[in-house]
């Protein structure tokens, strides 16, 4: 059931039990191609390298050898140049190879393995090729391009929501929070981020952030973390330059501990956009997920993003001596060492209870297809791809609602040059995120997810 649905049924004065089930689902109506396509064209050249190695029996293929993979990837490609997802592979052998520096043996090794799922994730955290691929994609979207002073340590997840799952668990395992502690969260918000601290486990006490002054609220050193979705969703604004760094400022001169949360999904629809693990990279924790952007949400495919100068890793490194021995005991059949395991590496273990974490991680075709996702954008250099998103998205943000359509007059269909402005996710002056008269409920389509999946007017290319 989609959006459209539910305020039909609404309209109709119809019970639905599904209204609540899936009101803060948003699923775009709409998926990247190419990347698909070159994912189902690489699995071919996996199972091709898989024969390569071993066609003894019929049916019974080989892990793939990595030496001179990439002279026999480069045949393939030529050999396969008209068919759909060849262009993307080559231009992304291009790219890693010229932009990223890696080895083309090593990244076409990773991809072929990956795509026919032939081993364990290792590193579990991510697979080193996917990490630097995605980092960079990270860069590019969330940090408007400007890398900051030290890379982030990426941690490959099963879409945003096991994402923010891991955050909440680690930090109360580790001690960065603990049950009653103050919490901000910028609101409004998705609603799970409201319901999530109110559990038994965490009782936080929760104090929202409505706009630019509710700011100064977070000089306060016994509030311990900030949540917040940017751009967020309902209503699809962003955070301001300005709030961003009125807001980094007040952290550094008085909360310099503060943990900040971010759950970035919807930025990358916006040009130039920056994200808090970008303004203040070493408090904040980089929530990102593909899911919306790629119209993935069945991939489930995200990651957090922490920076190796982080104040997670000071904050467990002060821990009282009798809460470090603790964290010793449950971490020490991975480590002899607690001391020097980063929280992003208690994330990976806290994900499998620490003594399942030998065969953690996110599997090895997910990690393809979001490298693929990743390299689409990071190749497409006029970010073509982001204007026909946000050619999708204008006329929604611009148009009467869904329930007020049945009595208006028809609108024109969308013009292909449609762009989303960063304007019109920019919130008016001195408002951080106004509440557009949302209570905390309901279906959210005046949301980002209600534009994603709204069942508006659309132009088709399909013959009649």
């Amino acid at each position: 059931m989609n959006v459209g649905d539910i305020v039909t049924r609404a309209r109709k004065r119809e019970p639905s039990p599904e209204t609540m089930l899936t009101a803060d689902r948003g699923n775009p109506d709409w998926i990247a191609t190419e990347p698909r396509e070159a994912f189902f064209l690489l699995g071919k050249f996996g199972l091709a390298e898989s024969r390569l190695v071993w066609d003894e029996w019929e049916g019974v293929g080989g892990m793939p050898s990595k030496p001179h993979i990439h002279e026999r990837y480069v045949a393939f490609l030529q050999g396969n140049r008209d068919e759909p997802g060849a262009g993307l592979l080559m231009r992304s052998l291009d790219y890693v190879t010229n932009m990223l520096g890696l080895d083309p043996d090593a990244f076409v090794h990773e991809l072929a393995g990956s795509v026919i799922g032939d081993n364990y994730p290792a590193p579990d955290r991510m697979l080193r090729c996917c990490e630097k691929i995605v980092h960079a994609y990270l860069v590019k979207e969330m940090c408007a391009s400007k890398p900051p002073a030290r890379p982030y340590d990426l941690f490959a997840t099963e879409g945003g929501t096991a994402a923010m799952c891991y955050v909440f668990d680690s930090a109360m395992i580790n001690g960065l929070l603990k049950r009653g502690d103050k919490i901000a969260i910028m609101a409004p918000v998705f609603r799970p981020y409201l319901e999530i601290p109110r559990l038994d486990r965490y009782s936080f006490a929760i104090t929202e952030i409505h706009d630019d002054a509710g700011l100064t609220e977070l000089a306060d050193p016994s509030i311990k973390a900030l949540f917040c979705v940017n751009p967020s969703s309902p209503p699809p604004v962003m955070i301001s330059p300005a709030s961003l760094n009125k807001l980094a400022a007040i952290v550094r001169d008085n909360n310099p501990g503060l943990a900040v949360i971010s759950d970035d999904v919807y930025g990358t629809f916006v040009d130039g956009f920056r994200s808090l693990m970008s303004v203040l990279p070493r408090n904040t924790i980089g929530v990102y997920s593909f899911s919306k952007y790629f119209g993935c949400t069945g991939w489930r495919l995200g990651v957090i993003a922490i920076n190796q100068d982080n104040v997670f890793d000071e904050k467990i490194a002060a821990l009282p001596a009798a809460q470090k021995r603790a964290l010793q005991r449950r971490y020490s059949s991975i480590t002899l060492g607690q001391d020097r395991l980063r929280f992003v590496d208690r994330l990976v273990a806290d994900s499998r209870q620490v003594a399942l974490s030998r065969t953690a991680g996110l599997s090895l075709p997910q990690q393809a297809q979001m490298a693929l996702f990743a390299l689409f954008a990071l190749t497409d250099s006029g970010d073509s791809y982001k204007r026909v998103c946000q050619g999708i998205l204008a006329p929604r943000l611009q148009a009467p609602r869904p329930e007020a359509q049945a009595n208006s007059t028809p609108r024109p269909e969308a013009q292909a040059n449609s762009t989303l402005t960063r304007e019109m996710l920019v919130p008016p002056p001195r408002k951080l995120l106004p509440r557009r008269g949302y209570t905390g409920g309901g279906v959210g389509v005046g949301g980002v997810c209600g534009l994603l999946c709204w069942d508006a007017p659309r132009v088709s290319r399909a013959k009649a």
